[in-house]
């Protein structure tokens, strides 16, 4: 915003030097534990290089990296399991998980509520 606007101040809390490395613990019945964190970033194509290209035009800034989440898996006792990916989403309420399933209602960037369900698979299962 200050190449934009060279009077403009940040006046919310501080920005955090770093981002937790965890979204949610969540588990099952059995002990299985579904760690919820960021995996890794994508480049996007479609994006404002710009912050300034979307401010003249009155729109959101798109931007040039996405997140996507998931889940790291472990047993009850603590074997690491798998992961499973998933698209960057609000939650709209706490996943229910059982087994190696793990059932989740989102919302979408246009406010569509949907369920979905991401399965673990592992090594040799495919």
């Amino acid at each position: 915003m200050e190449s934009v606007q060279p009077n403009w101040e940040w006046n919310a809390n501080p920005i955090p030097e770093t981002k937790p490395f965890f979204g949610g613990f969540y588990a099952d019945p059995a002990g299985v534990l579904w760690v919820r964190r960021l995996v890794r970033t994508e480049s996007v194509n479609d994006c404002d290089a710009s912050p300034a290209v979307a401010l003249a035009e009155n729109r959101p800034a798109r931007p040039c990296f996405r997140e996507i989440e998931g889940f790291d898996v472990f047993a009850a006792d603590g074997r690491y399991l798998g992961q499973v990916e998933m698209p960057l989403v609000d939650l709209v309420e706490q996943p229910t998980i059982d087994g190696d399933t793990l059932v989740l209602a989102m919302e979408d960037d246009a406010g569509t509520i949907m369920v979905k369900r991401y399965r673990l698979v592992l090594p040799g299962e495919r």
